[in-house]
């Protein structure tokens, strides 16, 4: 319905291995992976994606984009911030750069950027009201919370535009 959302996740690789991971649990190594064609392909058209890039190279960057296609408008975040320069580029997409610990969070407030991210999303055990405040002066702002109900269920704290489910 109206303000619904859907995350579609994923298991993770074994390094270089065809294992997957998920939570702790091996998964079978003939677990069917969607490719991000596909989950395009069955998305409705009006649903606006937010894409988490996980990796550290161009190429991916650049296969999402090829992926997505003119669809627009797009979130896409990721820890790796360069990636976000393939972006930058189309005002209907929003770049998010992604911050999981006291460091990536340090270079998050002090780094200067030669593009400007639309916002940052922020684990929830890092947000506190400084950081808060010197985050929303730059954009949106959201956090990532653990994967218990309180926390998912509590409600953002002032000035974080929402709360992303995630694992602990």
């Amino acid at each position: 319905g109206a303000g619904s959302r859907v995350e579609v996740g994923h298991a993770e690789r074994l390094g270089a291995t065809r294992g997957l991971w998920e939570r702790w649990l091996l998964l079978p190594a003939d677990t069917a992976v969607p490719a991000l064609e596909e989950i395009m392909a069955a998305a409705d058209p009006t649903t606006r994606l937010w894409l988490d890039l996980k990796g550290y190279t161009g190429r991916l960057s650049r296969r999402a984009l090829r992926a997505v296609g003119e669809r627009r408008p797009l979130t896409v975040s990721t820890k790796s911030w360069w990636l976000l320069r393939t972006f930058a580029a189309s005002d209907e997409v929003r770049t998010i750069r992604s911050a999981g610990n006291r460091l990536e969070l340090a270079l998050l407030i002090w780094l200067p950027s030669r593009t400007r991210p639309d916002g940052a999303v922020v684990h929830h055990r890092l947000l506190t009201d400084s950081v808060i405040e010197r985050l929303t002066r730059r954009g949106l702002l959201f956090t990532w919370a653990a994967a218990d109900v309180a926390s998912i269920a509590r409600p953002p704290r002032h000035g974080v535009a929402g709360v992303i489910p995630g694992h602990p």
